[in-house]
């Protein structure tokens, strides 16, 4: 049943769009924030499953459509102000693009007055002594150092483990990714990826290609470096699963690159 009344009441902004805080009817956790248009907003209420707007891509998006997760819609409601929207469904899958329940998985503040955190501020005023913001701070960055830390919006990034960006190496990620293969760690997109196998990599890496090309017919520089980025990503973890080391690829590049000028105009025509 929809509401007429409140639904003509909905306020888009300027590019007409409105927010939607996604959450698991059954367990009432936040799975994701999207944003919907009119056609959008429609489309869900006229096929019962969440449609939104993309955007990145400047396009619908069924939720589902290439990763089958689908979210059923159950109930939406609609805030006091009539410009953001609560939607409760009943998912089949996960529902963040790198394989996690929910997009909000990273914690970025937990309050906790038995200890300080690394700027050195403490619940109740009470100023941390030299020795235990120390003791924090060295917590804090073995924190940093062993947690793994994916970059994406819309699609999944390379992995960095406490690593100086200025210290990255093509030979330095696919040691990181064998080291993920081996131990598999809990909460890692890639070792999601390793556990899913072949079919949900060679599908990724179907999927970055697409947006490398988008990116490329745009002529948008900076879309396209980080959607090869994404590629480059993807590819690696595939040769990570085959066996085929970085020196594979090194050493085929450059049999092709001694090939006399010659064999290659041959071989060409």
């Amino acid at each position: 049943m929809v509401y007429e009344d409140v639904f003509n009441k909905l306020k888009f902004d300027d590019k007409g769009l409105i927010p939607a805080v996604v959450i698991d009817e059954e367990t009432k956790r936040i799975l994701t924030l999207a944003y919907m248009n009119k056609e959008s907003m429609e489309i869900t209420l006229k096929e019962g499953r969440t449609c939104f707007w993309s955007r990145s891509r400047q396009e619908l998006w069924r939720k589902g459509e290439t990763s089958g997760n689908v979210q059923y819609v159950k109930s939406i409601v609609c805030d006091c102000d009539y410009d953001a929207l609560a939607i409760y469904v009943d998912k089949t899958g996960p529902a963040c693009h790198l394989g996690n329940e929910s997009c909000f998985e990273f914690p970025l503040y937990t309050f906790d007055d038995d200890r300080c955190a690394h700027e050195g501020i403490i619940a109740e005023g009470k100023k941390c002594a030299d020795e235990e913001k120390k003791k924090c701070e060295d917590e804090e960055k073995k924190k940093c150092e062993d947690e793994v830390i994916i970059l994406d919006e819309n699609q999944a990034a390379i992995e960095k483990q406490g690593v100086d960006s200025n210290a990255f190496s093509l030979d330095g990620l696919y040691n990181l990714l064998q080291g993920r293969k081996a131990e598999m760690p809990q909460g890692s997109y890639t070792t999601y990826l390793f556990e899913k196998g072949i079919d949900k990599i060679l599908k990724k890496i179907g999927e970055e290609s697409t947006e490398v090309i988008i990116a490329g017919k745009a002529e948008d520089k900076n879309e396209a470096i980080y959607e090869i980025g994404d590629l480059a990503y993807h590819v690696m973890v595939l040769m990570v699963e085959m066996g085929i080391s970085v020196d594979d690829i090194r050493n085929e590049l450059a049999s092709r690159h001694v090939i006399d000028k010659k064999v290659k105009q041959e071989k060409m025509t």
